[in-house]
């Protein structure tokens, strides 16, 4: 028996857990440098990538950005200066959609190749489908608006216009996404590890070895991990569940209204407008601001998730963070059980 499984799953998980805030991060840094004078150095920052055919649309917001801190501390001045930072700072918005674009696609695809089996996730996934078309409309609306730009002005208001609605719609959009998948997929890896669990218990007990102390308390510990595992993930997707409310439809806004400042109209709920049946805030930010929260465990096993207490509010990172953790206890008992069998057998 190997931890093989876990370790992978455990680094797909923190990948994925870190996928979402790096690339958000990176596009709201770059849309500040364009509505912002002040330098940043872009030299190390890292780039959405695709893998998809030649001929598709790929990420180059980096390299945009790069030419945009080239003219700035170039020494350019007057008109000509003017122009080349106009074409750049352009640049830097074309690439920010762009890269935005490939992501929804991403993004899509993983929504698509979820197993879902209550109908109350494929309800929510659609309307996560529904959302992120409405995103790509937002963009495309966007993306009209920087072809009727004409100075430094227009594309400077456009920058942060483009900001201010990602903060306040696409990314909280992409947070809850990203723990509607999260939730589903350790959902599986639960799944999964009970199923091994069964197979473990099944097999010590063809070899007459279930009544070995320390085969029996590592048996013991697993099962109490596996379930609170299952326990934290189900808190989880109850959080997740909350999601599901009917969301306005996104601006139809002209390019000219958004170069004058125009508001669209309706927005995706925000974390202090979403609220579940209890009436608990339900925070929507994936975790990459609110507080770790830990939770306290009651079921006194020596062998079960450690004690943590937190007056924070537990988010669905934070809860699947603590189940893997217990999953991960779970698969190295398992392990133990191996070494121990393999002695006792003479192996």
């Amino acid at each position: 028996m190997k931890l093989n499984y876990f370790v992978n799953n455990e680094a797909s998980m923190t990948q994925t857990l870190r996928r979402v805030g790096g690339k958000i991060f990176f596009s709201a840094l770059a849309l500040s440098l364009v509505v912002f004078s002040g330098g940043v150095n872009f030299a190390k920052a890292e780039t959405a990538t695709t893998t998809a055919q030649e001929s598709a649309p790929v990420c180059e917001l980096n390299k945009a950005l790069n030419e945009l801190l080239v003219i700035k501390d170039g020494s350019l001045t007057g008109i000509a200066r003017d122009r080349a930072e106009f074409k750049a700072r352009k640049a830097v918005v074309t690439q920010t959609i762009i890269c935005a674009d490939i992501e929804i696609a991403g993004t899509e695809a993983s929504l698509t190749g979820l197993t879902l089996v209550a109908p109350e996730d494929e309800a929510l996934r659609t309307q996560f489908l529904t959302s992120l078309n409405a995103s790509k409309d937002q963009y495309a609306i966007y993306s009209d608006a920087i072809a009727t730009s004409t100075g430094l002005f227009d594309i400077k208001n456009l920058a942060e216009d483009i900001l201010t609605w990602r903060k306040n719609e696409y990314i909280p959009l992409l947070g809850q996404i990203n723990d509607f998948i999260l939730v589903i997929s350790n959902e599986q890896s639960t799944k999964i590890a009970r199923a091994r669990f069964d197979k473990i218990s099944s097999t010590i007990s063809i070899l007459r070895l279930s009544n070995v102390a320390s085969i029996k308390s590592l048996l013991d510990g697993a099962s109490a991990l596996t379930t609170k595992a299952d326990k934290l993930n189900t808190e989880a997707h109850l959080l997740v569940s909350a999601y599901f409310v009917p969301i306005p439809a996104y601006s139809t806004s002209s390019p000219s209204e958004i170069l004058s400042n125009k508001t669209w109209e309706g927005k995706p709920p925000t974390g202090t407008d979403m609220l579940y049946a209890t009436g608990t805030p339900v925070f929507i930010d994936s975790g990459f601001t609110n507080t770790q929260a830990v939770i306290e465990n009651t079921d006194n096993k020596a062998t079960s998730t450690p004690k943590l207490i937190s007056t924070s509010t537990p988010t669905v990172v934070s809860l699947v963070k603590l189940s893997i953790i217990s999953l991960k206890g779970a698969y190295t008992n398992y392990l133990k059980i191996s070494v121990l069998v393999r002695n006792i057998l003479g192996l």
